[in-house]
């Protein structure tokens, strides 16, 4: 949303603005920042539900257990 603004306005007062084709390349990391993140939470949501809950949580328990968090 804020590099859609930016890139208006840009487009609007060429002369203040120069950063209009870093600020393409700036959408386009974002864009792929955001596939990645998104393909990582629904490989996370399948695991979750295809591997038994007891595994899950002794996975949750021992990453608990290496930081040091008594429970």
């Amino acid at each position: 949303l804020i590099a859609n603004d930016i890139e208006v306005l840009g487009e609007a007062n060429p002369d203040e603005y120069s950063n209009g084709p870093a600020m393409k390349t700036a959408k386009t990391v974002t864009l792929v920042a955001f596939a990645i993140c998104a393909l990582f939470f629904l490989y996370s949501v399948f695991d979750v539900f295809t591997t038994p809950w007891e595994e899950v949580m002794g996975k949750y328990n021992s990453a608990l257990e290496s930081q040091g968090v008594e429970f």
